[in-house]
């Protein structure tokens, strides 16, 4: 590192190839954080994690309805810092979802904004300032997730996918449904915005396809992902698909080149979104009796990219481009539910059916400064507390002055 930042100072070394390859190196040791943690408060399982476009607030939600916000921030100055509840929407809330949160986001834009979608069939529009709903659309099926395109530049369109077999856009200006696409023949789990294309959308559903959708396109549906690559024939186009099984996660790559998708067939799948081929990874098997949408996160390394994928009671860490497991972080006593990556701090976040958030950090060598900390303190009492010896007599007379 010294050497590096050396060779930073004396110009010989890019800053952006020096702080892409900081991050890579971050990314891929993570280990749970011995001094940060968040404040342990959920009333049952989280579902579902979100982070606010300054890396400060995290938003979650949990199986029976309730909802939490909290500050990340550390302004109390002792590096031990646990990350308090600023908000809460509790399940005897007279706003609260009547039955589980399946997925919070942030507006992209601020804070002052979120969305959520729950099982009671509700979108909910909340200002986090009042922690009120300012608008509330109710569907015909229940809400497995919903999501807002993070570089939307006219409108801000939420799709939602749920029980029905249509995939619904609602404008957030009108609160209204903007448009319906039709083309999977069952539930749809899981929808994501692509990060690059503002109108692509990918959609995943139990009949085991991926559709990209282009939402201004009267024709909308753009094409289904093929796992074959088209070396089987199909006299039905319906017959293709993505995954042997429900498709039940999505998550681009930050430059929006490339999809991940996970099913029900254990697997996770790479494709490339400028030609819609399956890549040839193979990643190890994603063993999960999850049936509805899995929520995993991937961390933005330029050419290095890592997915964080929740597995039953751990976290496997692989690597995109190979499909590589680097590593496996274990803490949790319970499914994990969710995975959200801090990009601003190298950090992950994750959520699980124990009832609690753990931190994943970098920072091995910030955990070694806490212990010399801790130590120095404990050094520091237990001199304060000596008992300090009198071996010479110090007195002095006035009187004989």
């Amino acid at each position: 590192m010294i050497h590096r930042l050396e060779k930073l100072q004396t110009g010989t070394l890019d800053p952006f190839h020096f702080r892409v390859s900081e991050s890579c190196k971050r990314a891929r040791n993570l280990a749970l954080s011995n001094h940060r943690d968040v404040e342990n408060v959920h009333s049952s399982g989280v579902l579902s994690l979100d982070l606010d476009a300054d890396g400060r607030y995290l938003l979650s939600g949990c199986s029976d309805g309730s909802i939490y916000i909290h500050d990340l921030f550390n302004f109390s100055g002792s590096p031990s810092f646990t990350a308090d509840v600023e908000q809460i929407i509790e399940k005897n809330h007279k706003f609260a979802h009547k039955y589980s949160t399946e997925c919070v986001q942030w507006y992209p834009q601020d804070s002052g904004l979120f969305v959520t979608g729950s099982m009671d069939k509700y979108l909910k529009v909340w200002d986090s300032n009042r922690m009120r709903p300012v608008e509330s659309v109710k569907f015909e099926g229940r809400i497995f997730q919903v999501h807002m395109s993070t570089n939307a530049a006219s409108k801000c369109l939420v799709a939602v996918a749920g029980t029905e077999s249509i995939v619904r856009l609602v404008d957030l200006t009108t609160g209204s449904c903007a448009h319906e696409l039709r083309g999977h023949e069952s539930a749809v789990l899981t929808c994501r915005w692509s990060p690059r294309e503002e109108f692509l959308l990918a959609t995943g559903s139990c009949d085991g396809r991926i559709i990209l959708w282009d939402a201004r396109a009267a024709n909308t549906a753009l094409r289904v992902l093929d796992q074959n690559n088209g070396q089987v024939y199909y006299n039905n186009k319906f017959k293709l698909k993505s995954h042997d099984g429900g498709v039940n996660g999505l998550c681009f790559t930050e430059n929006g080149q490339h999809l991940i998708s996970l099913g029900w067939d254990a697997k996770a799948k790479l494709w490339n979104m400028t030609t819609g081929r399956r890549e040839t990874v193979d990643f190890n098997a994603v063993p999960s009796e999850k049936r509805k949408c899995v929520q995993f996160d991937v961390a933005g390394c330029w050419r290095d990219e890592l997915v964080y994928i929740p597995s039953d009671g751990k976290v496997l860490v692989c690597e995109v481009q190979t499909g590589k497991l680097v590593k496996t972080l274990r803490g949790h006593y319970n499914e994990v539910n969710a995975c959200k990556y801090n990009a601003l701090h190298q950090e992950l976040y994750s959520g699980a059916n124990d009832r609690s958030i753990l931190i994943w950090t970098p920072d091995l060598a910030q955990e070694m400064a806490y212990k010399d900390h801790v130590n120095v303190q404990r050094a520091n009492i237990g001199t304060s507390h000596a008992r300090v010896e009198v071996t010479q007599d110090v007195w002095s007379s006035d009187e004989d002055d």
